[in-house]
């Protein structure tokens, strides 16, 4: 049932699209044919100085307007009746199609062909700059794409030319090196912040120019202090983009867990840690010495206890389980 009122509305879709481009259609042709009637206005103007010399003095000019305005045909049509309109009117016999001379049916030819070539180049022309036009319509339209892209990063990305000045930077770039946008744009990066003048740095940025590679390196930024990962890649016009990512929270995380961990290797007392929900999170290597069980053996233990509602009987025994001389005697806290 819901067929034909699909192809109803695409039906309907189809007109409202088809009638803008009649109408573009009707105006464009319609400018060829007011073209030619200025054309022949303006000769009949000059009647008075040229009689019937001259014939096509002014349809060269309608032709090139004709096709500026629209385009190859409109333009065409302008050289049809230009010269339609020069047979009739100041080509002998007047008032008759007929042609009674060679030189004026040559001298016709000619200007059919002359003002049909013009009306080809300036077409070809009117397209190359509504192309351009377009295109660079499209370019904008992507860079402002593209830099509300940048500009929601949550890390900075910022822009080097050849000579590593500055021409772009996001939000968090600038919030990153601390210094107005203004302040940056458009000068060397060493200059503005020589901090990073030899550093990993400035060795990584020039090796990635100069060999067109991309880089990439962790290191303290000399201008934030903070723990970085810096990607560098050259872009087609010389330059470098530079992507920085702030890491400082994950590396001091994986640090002091590696730390937690050697830790957990070394120890020779007993650390066990148990979460809210009872369960085991943590099973020294002390602990596994002391219980004489390893770390899985026990997570699984505990677990199974803790399911089975048997965990108050059985922790006793487990307890009582590591020798007498390493026994302590139970606390509150885990």
């Amino acid at each position: 049932m819901t067929v034909p009122n699909q192809s109803a509305g695409l039906d309907a879709a189809k007109e409202e699209g088809a009638a803008p481009a009649l109408r573009s259609h009707l105006l464009r042709y319609s400018a060829g044919g007011l073209s030619a009637a200025l054309g022949v206005a303006a000769r009949l103007a000059l009647q008075a100085s040229f009689d019937l010399r001259l014939p096509y003095i002014t349809f060269f000019a309608s032709s090139i307007l004709a096709a500026w305005l629209g385009g190859l045909g409109p333009g065409l049509l302008c050289v049809a009746l230009s010269a339609a309109a020069a047979d009739w009117f100041w080509l002998p016999p007047t008032g008759s199609f007929a042609i009674a001379e060679t030189g004026d049916m040559i001298g016709l030819g000619v200007y059919v062909f002359l003002s049909s070539t013009i009306v080809v180049l300036m077409s070809a022309e009117r397209n190359a700059s509504r192309r351009a036009r377009l295109a660079s319509l499209e370019l904008d339209r992507e860079v402002r794409d593209s830099q509300t892209l940048l500009e929601s990063l949550g890390d900075a990305f910022y822009a080097l030319d050849r000579d590593f000045r500055f021409t772009y930077l996001n939000r968090r770039a600038v919030e990153h090196f601390h210094r107005k946008r203004e302040e940056l744009i458009g000068k060397s990066i060493w200059e503005v912040l020589p901090e990073k003048a030899g550093t990993i740095f400035e060795r990584s940025f020039r090796e990635a120019a100069e060999r067109r590679e991309t880089a990439h390196f962790s290191s303290i930024s000399p201008v934030a202090r903070t723990f970085v990962d810096v990607q560098v890649q050259p872009t087609e016009r010389g330059g470098l983009a530079i992507l920085t990512r702030d890491v400082s929270e994950r590396r001091a995380y994986a640090l002091g867990e590696e730390r937690m961990k050697e830790i957990l290797r070394s120890a020779t007392d007993a650390i066990i840690t148990i979460d809210r929900s009872e369960h085991i999170t943590v099973f020294s290597a002390g602990a596994e010495q002391i219980f004489r069980c390893s770390a899985a053996d026990a997570i699984e233990a505990a677990d199974r206890a803790l399911h089975s509602g048997t965990l108050p009987k059985r922790a006793p025994r487990v307890h009582q389980r590591a020798p007498k001389d390493r026994r302590q005697q139970p606390t509150d806290g885990r």
